[in-house]
């Protein structure tokens, strides 16, 4: 995998993990909204949601702009070389003919 992949990758990865940050945040509401408090007291269940909802912001637009920040990273993907046969060439790699001369 080239260095761009791999940040791509990371980036993606990130998002995902700032979902399960919301998810964990979203369990402590709900466990302190129904009275199994096992969490800390000065936090309301409404700032818990609150923290929620930003990582889970946060994943949907790292996920969302993972081509954008690795454009901005690395800049435009390098083109691949052109073949002969895909440039429409009808010499072959070689250089010679491959037409049957008739």
């Amino acid at each position: 995998m080239k260095p761009r992949e791999i940040f791509g990758v990371a980036v993606r990865l990130l998002a995902v993990w700032f979902w399960t940050q919301a998810a964990y945040w979203i369990f402590w509401a709900a466990a302190k909204s129904i009275g199994h408090f096992a969490g800390d007291s000065s936090i309301s269940p409404r700032e818990d949601i609150c923290v929620a909802i930003f990582y889970a912001l946060l994943g949907v637009f790292l996920m969302s702009g993972a081509r954008s920040l690795v454009w901005l990273a690395y800049g435009d993907a390098p083109k691949p070389p052109l073949d002969a046969d895909a440039a429409g060439d009808p010499t072959g790699p070689s250089g010679q003919d491959t037409a049957a001369d008739a």
